[in-house]
C-alpha cells in the first residue's frame, strides 16, 4: 500500500533554510529556500452604573500560532492581495507556500523578495504560512460567505480550499469523489506535521475539519475529479 508523509525541517532559530518533503508513491518533491530569502455569601443586589464594550468576533476569522499554519479561506474577500488578507500580522510574516499542482512543488512567496512568483490569494486552494511570533492572533475575513462550490482537481496532490464557517464532517464532501481519492491530510500544529486520513481505513486520527483549516487531497483518478461542497448538507451536519 503506497505511504503518504510529510514534514517541514526549520534549520535554526534563524529560518535560514526551509525543507518541506512529501512522499508519493516514492517519488519525493522538495524546496528549498536560499539563505538570501530569510529572514460569596447571599447580599442584596448591588446598583451598577456606568458603560460597558462588546467584542463582537467576526463568524469567518484564522487563528496564527507561532510557526508553520495551514489556513483556508472561509470569506469570499474581495481583495486578495496576500497584504490585504493578512494585514493585522504582515510584520510576522516570513513565508507563504502556494501549492503547484502540475508541477506536485511549492511556490514560495516572501515578504522580502523583490519579484515573488505570486502576491494574491487563489481563494480555491489552501495555503501555508510561516508566522513569527510568540502571541497567537486571529485574522478575521470580512468577504461575504461561500455559497455551494465545485472545484476540479487533478489527478496527484492537490490543496483544496475549505469554505465556510462551520465545523464539518469531511465524508459530507469527500463522497462526492468516491474511488478518485486516496489520502486527505490536515496540518497537525503542535508537533507540525501532517495528520492522514486514508479512505482505506476504519480508523482515522480525524473526521472534521473546521474554519480555517487547510487540507491535501491525493486525487488517484487519472481523469481528476470535481470536489462538491454543499453548503447546506455541511452546515446541517
Amino acid at each position: 500500500m503506497p505511504t503518504s508523509k510529510a514534514k517541514i525541517d526549520i534549520i535554526g532559530n534563524l529560518l535560514v533554510a526551509l525543507s518541506i518533503s512529501i512522499f508519493l508513491f516514492g517519488i519525493t518533491t522538495n524546496i528549498n529556500l536560499p539563505e538570501h530569502t530569510q529572514e460569596t455569601p447571599t447580599a442584596a443586589a448591588p446598583v451598577i452604573t456606568g458603560t460597558a464594550s462588546l467584542n463582537i468576533i467576526a463568524a469567518c476569522s484564522i487563528e496564527f500560532k507561532q510557526g508553520w499554519n495551514f489556513i483556508s479561506f472561509c470569506a469570499n474577500e474581495t481583495n486578495r492581495n496576500i497584504t490585504s488578507v493578512l494585514s493585522p500580522i504582515n510584520q510576522s510574516i516570513r513565508f507563504v507556500l502556494e501549492w503547484d499542482t502540475p508541477n506536485q512543488e511549492f511556490k514560495v512567496y516572501t515578504p522580502r523578495a523583490a519579484t515573488p512568483p505570486f502576491d494574491i490569494f487563489n481563494l480555491s486552494k489552501s495555503y501555508f504560512v510561516y508566522y513569527d511570533d510568540t502571541s497567537n492572533t486571529t485574522v478575521s475575513l470580512t468577504g461575504p460567505a461561500f455559497n455551494n462550490i465545485n472545484l476540479s482537481l487533478q489527478q496527484g496532490w492537490e490543496t483544496p480550499n475549505y469554505p465556510y464557517s462551520v465545523t464539518a464532517n469531511i465524508t459530507q464532501y469527500l463522497d462526492t469523489i468516491p474511488g478518485k481519492y486516496r489520502f486527505m491530510q490536515k496540518w497537525n500544529y503542535t508537533p507540525q506535521e501532517f495528520m492522514i486520513y486514508s479512505a482505506l481505513s476504519s480508523n482515522n486520527p480525524f473526521y472534521q475539519i473546521s474554519a480555517g483549516e487547510g487540507q491535501f487531497i491525493l486525487i488517484t483518478d487519472a481523469g481528476g475529479a470535481d470536489l462538491f461542497y454543499n453548503k447546506t448538507r455541511l452546515e446541517n451536519g
